[in-house]
């Protein structure tokens, strides 16, 4: 414990223990809300010892942050349910009333409440304390520049987070447009044979009705219709495979349209179990314009246990790469070119592979691939955040994105997820 917190902490043990808390006077509402007044960073400051409570209080104001105080997880959660969110939640472990595990069970529960950042702070040493799922775990005693380092790394780390998001929404957007050039043929070819069958169809049952009336007598004096156009059962069956294109063809307008709403949706992060096959497709078919005049499409899909995560992030990832991989190859030469897509569990995690023949990419360039804004597209044509996007939504459910690739002979992107996600595997570990 530095100098600092020791006199904090002297200075506090000096006064009686008691109900007053200074930040809560001027930051609470009277409703009882978390707020502040300035655009300074809130704090909920959450541990059951007065008198460490009023020191890092202290601390925290005299950096700059507005602090509000709980004195157990019960409290905590009645303060974060009752107004606002703060910024950081610092969290001691071992409480009376409801302690910090019970607490972050409970946060996590609660969709308003989960995304608040924590650190952890507890003077057990334990493996448990230690495993804890936050987003940073501190030793008591304290040290005043750890504490306000770990402080300002995680708000920081925050910040980070909430600015890759504008970007990925950016890149979502930017995809959508490349996406644009080539939805008009997207639907208007399906629409064609869907309009093109239905004329056909209604043709036909014109001549079946034509043909039932003459015979029903309903209309005298009509002309018999030619031999050739008197409907037969295969004309009937013919009929029915006409409507039944007609049909896979709306359902492929749907997709494209659907598909497209997906990509210029803000995302809802979740986590369900999707299938890895199944999205590979998806963002297939969204690219499917612009990889069929560049390449065959080869699929090798092997048989995979459905992963935990966020499907449409997974989508915007495969989808970027398969962009990047049908730009690789020049147009108009599908039939001497190719995409293969391969899919595998690999060492217990889940691997997607997707292989061009290429240009490949020069050794120099390698390194960079990944950082935001980084292009060798012309302007216009590229804004630097695709792979850079798909790198962290990858990270951020605990996998890895593998780069092999050489002038001339092509790339191979692997993506490799683990089947459960971070925060599920440090539970377990608890």
């Amino acid at each position: 414990m530095d100098g600092q917190l020791a006199s904090a902490l002297r200075l506090s043990s000096l006064q009686d223990p008691g109900p007053p808390d200074r930040a809560l006077r001027r930051l609470v509402s009277a409703g009882g809300k978390l707020s502040s007044g300035s655009d300074r960073k809130l704090i909920l400051l959450v541990e059951d010892d007065y008198s460490i409570r009023e020191a890092v209080h202290d601390i925290l104001e005299a950096e700059g942050y507005d602090v509000v105080q709980a004195e157990n997880g019960r409290d905590a959660l009645q303060r974060l349910r009752a107004g606002a969110p703060p910024d950081l939640i610092v969290l001691d472990l071992r409480m009376p009333v409801m302690d910090g595990w019970e607490f972050r069970a409970a946060q996590k529960n609660d969709p308003a409440l989960a995304t608040i950042p924590v650190l952890a702070v507890s003077a057990d040493g334990s493996a448990k304390a230690e495993a804890i799922a936050a987003d940073g775990y501190l030793r008591k005693p304290l040290s005043t520049s750890t504490l306000l380092d770990t402080v300002a790394r995680i708000l920081a780390q925050v910040e980070r987070q909430r600015l890759l998001g504008r970007l990925e929404e950016a890149e979502r957007f930017a995809a959508l447009g490349r996406l644009a050039a080539g939805v008009g043929h997207e639907i208007n070819n399906p629409l064609t044979y869907v309009s093109v069958n239905v004329d056909l169809a209604v043709t036909e049952i014109d001549l079946w009705l034509a043909h039932a009336r003459v015979h029903l007598g309903d209309a005298p004096g009509a002309a018999v219709p030619a031999a050739g156009s008197v409907p037969t059962p295969e004309s009937l069956a013919t009929l029915r495979e006409m409507l039944e294109d007609s049909r896979s063809g709306l359902r492929r307008i749907r997709d494209v349209v659907k598909n497209l709403q997906s990509l210029s949706r803000p995302p809802e992060p979740k986590r369900e179990l999707f299938s890895l096959n199944e999205v590979l497709d998806e963002s297939l078919a969204m690219a499917r314009n612009h990889v069929d005049h560049r390449a065959t499409v080869v699929k090798r899909y092997g048989v995979l246990p459905p992963l935990s995560g966020d499907r449409s992030a997974i989508g915007q990832v495969f989808l970027n790469l398969l962009l990047n991989a049908a730009q690789a190859l020049p147009e108009g030469h599908a039939e001497e070119n190719e995409i293969a897509l391969t899919t595998l569990v690999l060492e217990g995690e889940l691997a997607v592979e997707i292989r061009d023949t290429g240009a490949g990419i020069p050794r120099d360039v390698l390194p960079h691939i990944f950082e935001q804004f980084y292009t060798t597209k012309p302007i216009g044509e590229g804004t630097g955040l695709g792979l850079a996007v798909s790198h962290r939504i990858v990270t951020d459910h605990g996998g890895q994105i593998l780069v092999d690739s050489e002038l001339g002979r092509g790339s191979t992107i692997r993506v490799v997820l683990p089947l459960r996600p971070p925060a599920e595997r440090a539970a377990r570990a608890q």
